[in-house]
C-alpha cells in the first residue's frame, strides 16, 4: 500500500519562501493560521490535507495558491476577498 502524500510534492515552508521569495512567517500565517491579539484566533485561508499530515511542510498545490495570495495582495486586493 502507498501513502496517499506520493506524488503529492512537498515543500518545507523555508523551500517554499526560497522558491516564491514570500517570508516564512507570511507562509505560515496563511497555511497554520494565527493567534491575533483582539480577535481570538484567525485559522488559515484554506486547508490542506498536507497540511494536517506532515509538520511544516506544505503540497506543489499549496504553492502555487500561496504564490496567487502574494500576487493578488500586492496589487491590493484584501485577504477577505
Amino acid at each position: 500500500m502507498t501513502s496517499p502524500l506520493v506524488g503529492v510534492g512537498l515543500y518545507s515552508i523555508q523551500e517554499a519562501s526560497g522558491l516564491t521569495g514570500i517570508p516564512t512567517q507570511k507562509i505560515r500565517r496563511w497555511m497554520y493560521g494565527y493567534k491575533a491579539s483582539k480577535s481570538g484566533k484567525q485559522p488559515p485561508l484554506w486547508t490542506s490535507p498536507v497540511t494536517e499530515s506532515v509538520e511544516d511542510s506544505i503540497s506543489f498545490q499549496d504553492l502555487l495558491e500561496i504564490r496567487f495570495v502574494y500576487a493578488f495582495r500586492k496589487h491590493g486586493v484584501p485577504l477577505q476577498a
